[in-house]
């Protein structure tokens, strides 16, 4: 299994998970020791003593075998299977990390079931399976002996919400963009919304579009932006790119693709001169270097009515592109 890189938030976590885990685990032995009785108390070993008399049986158990007698292999295979189905038996799954969803999902989801021997459970398989989950970006799992197994996961975050086609169900979208579980209402309500009635939003799938317009959203929160009312998707084949409306201004603001950094430093110089222009446009074109193209309302798409963005270079006259 592929350990998350040194260093990373998640493998800290994990680190932190197994400390306590260990930590609650003394603490458990040493309040199960004092709350002993004073003769139980003199009966029980030492940890070291456990050990010595581990290996002692150990090479006890090797010693008989090597006389390879049936009875010998009798005594050696009932003491394997104890150790085997009984002393590393399955008793708790301890799950770290679960936030949106809860840990008795978690427990279900990773396919462990009580009893099972800690030599049965395969890590890497169980959190293959844990990955397979739409919550879930990824998971480490770690048995500790001798009944335990604990379950780290990373959630996924929601950063918008799409919608699957025209009057389709709505769908909570990540940062890499792939829509990966149904909104709910108040997801509905607090996210910003991917729309668009011609961009085939697959479910549980990954797409480019969807992580431009995830990438959108977070550099105009970045740049003092209030949250957009929406992010256009385009279509399939679409020139226009990605589109946004925002509060600051009634009018469509058409981004296109790339350099998205200088676009909305030239939509943020053009709001801040507040020119009449501006506040009658229906489009602000973004698409061409170093300028601003101002539609109005009225105007047919062939018609734009074209201002410099201050800072910029003078505007073109006729049409852009």
């Amino acid at each position: 299994m592929m350990l998350p890189r040194r260093g990373t938030d998640f493998e800290r976590r994990l680190r932190r998970a197994r400390r306590q885990e260990w930590q609650r685990q003394a603490v458990e032995k040493r309040r199960a020791r004092d709350a002993a009785p004073p003769s139980e108390r003199r009966r029980r070993l030492s940890t070291p003593a456990r050990r010595v008399l581990t290996l002692l049986g150990v090479a006890a158990g090797l010693a008989i075998a090597t006389a390879a007698t049936p009875a010998a292999l009798r005594v050696v295979r009932a003491g394997a299977a104890w150790l085997h189905d009984d002393l590393l038996a399955l008793r708790t799954v301890s799950v770290e990390g679960a936030s949106r969803i809860s840990a008795t999902d978690v427990a279900a989801a990773s396919g462990l079931v009580g009893g099972t021997s800690l030599l049965d459970v395969r890590p890497d398989a169980v959190a293959a399976r844990l990955r397979a989950q739409p919550w879930i970006a990824d998971a480490y799992v770690l048995r500790l002996p001798p009944s335990r197994v604990l379950v780290a996961i990373s959630e996924k975050v929601p950063r918008a919400v799409a919608m699957a086609g025209a009057g389709g169900s709505a769908w909570l979208v990540d940062e890499r963009g792939e829509a990966f579980a149904p909104a709910s209402p108040e997801d509905v309500s607090r996210l910003p919304h991917l729309v668009s009635t011609r961009f085939p939003v697959r479910p549980r799938s990954r797409s480019d579009v969807l992580a431009s317009a995830v990438a959108l959203e977070r550099a105009l929160a970045r740049d003092g932006f209030a949250s957009p009312v929406a992010i256009e998707l385009p279509a399939p084949g679409d020139a226009q790119g990605l589109a946004v409306r925002l509060a600051e201004t009634p009018a469509r603001v058409l981004l296109g693709s790339g350099e998205l950094d200088e676009k909305l430093g030239r939509l943020a110089r053009l709001l801040e001169a507040r020119l009449p222009e501006t506040a009658a446009a229906g489009t602000i074109d973004l698409r061409f270097a170093d300028q601003a193209v101002l539609r109005s309302p009225a105007f047919p798409e062939g018609a734009p009515r074209p201002a410099a963005a201050p800072g910029g270079a003078p505007p073109r006259t006729g049409r852009s592109g």
